[in-house]
């Protein structure tokens, strides 16, 4: 919360603590959960992290610097700055910049998008790079406002808030760009997010909400194309908590195991395991007996196989 630090709640929201110990800013612009360290982004102060969930705070040696926005992989760490994007390899203890290309360093948004990783910039569009962002170039065709405050993955797809320019979406990794904007009246959009049934876009006085299945079915490749070939997406949404959607599709009768592993290679669980008909299909994952961290989910029918990985944020 900026200006009051950090504070975390046991009952939903009804109650909060403030855990400031060692924040020296308590201006605290974002925050992430990565491998059970929490990390803050602070105004001018750079980033601190804790590995007792905020009941002490360190800082790392990204400092004098304002950190609007946090990103991971699930293994490296992001940060958008208003010096750019820095990368750490270490859990936050260190960091160094990425910013080839990136012609605009005010970045007020991050996602990960497969092995994309996604740059909102203000002022200056959306980048992309494909090398952790060792070079970027300009991924904003159709984007008519270049101000980006928000950007969100919804399975393969992205999702982009803007101020003035309300909400834009891409199905080819921010390739191309197209406004979703219809009964949204207000286009300063700070904030987006969604669960398992729609997304939701903060604005300055309001939250609006509309179904995915508008946006993603209505824009994304129809289902008839789908059902002529094997398919595993990307589960939705990514990170979760506790509970995530898994769509895949089968071109032909076929035994179908979809299976998830954590990160030594053990079964966690059994999702299917039945024969299925040509079709397309979605199961819901419930993760509420794990801790958070990576696991792999992992589509097997015939001779096709394919792996995804997913992160659960508790």
């Amino acid at each position: 919360m900026f200006g009051g630090g950090v504070a975390h709640s046991t009952n939903y929201g009804a109650n909060w603590i403030a855990l400031n110990s060692g924040l020296t800013n308590t201006s605290v612009y974002s925050v992430l959960v990565k491998d059970n360290i929490v990390f803050a982004g602070t105004f001018d102060s750079g980033v601190f992290y804790s590995t007792n969930f905020g009941t002490n705070w360190i800082p790392s040696n990204l400092n004098n610097v304002s950190v609007s926005v946090f990103g991971t992989d699930g293994i490296n760490l992001f940060a958008g700055t208003g010096n750019g994007v820095y990368l750490s390899t270490d859990n936050g203890v260190n960091w160094e910049p990425k910013n080839n290309g990136l012609n605009n360093n005010a970045v007020q948004a991050l996602a990960v998008n497969g092995s994309d990783l996604i740059a909102g910039s203000y002022g200056g569009g959306i980048f992309r790079s494909t090398n952790n962002g060792t070079s970027w170039s300009p991924a904003d065709s159709g984007l008519t406002n270049s101000f980006i405050q928000a950007l969100l993955n919804v399975g393969n797809d992205l999702i982009a808030g803007t101020y003035g320019g309300g909400v834009f979406h891409s199905d080819d990794n921010g390739i191309s760009w197209r406004t979703i904007n219809d009964g949204l009246t207000i286009s300063d959009i700070y904030s987006l997010t969604a669960d398992n049934n729609y997304i939701y876009a903060g604005t300055g006085n309001n939250v609006w909400r509309r179904p995915l299945s508008e946006i993603l079915t209505a824009i994304n490749d129809p289902a008839v194309e789908r059902v002529n070939r094997f398919y595993l997406e990307q589960n939705y949404p990514n990170p979760f908590n506790p509970s995530t959607k898994i769509q895949y599709a089968v071109s032909s009768n076929q035994l179908v195991t979809l299976k998830v592993y954590n990160v030594l290679g053990k079964e966690i669980a059994t999702l299917v395991n039945e024969e299925k008909s040509a079709g397309n299909y979605e199961i819901e994952f419930n993760a509420s007996h794990l801790s958070s961290g990576i696991y792999f989910y992992r589509l097997q029918t015939g001779d096709f196989v394919e792996t995804r990985k997913m992160t659960l944020m508790k």
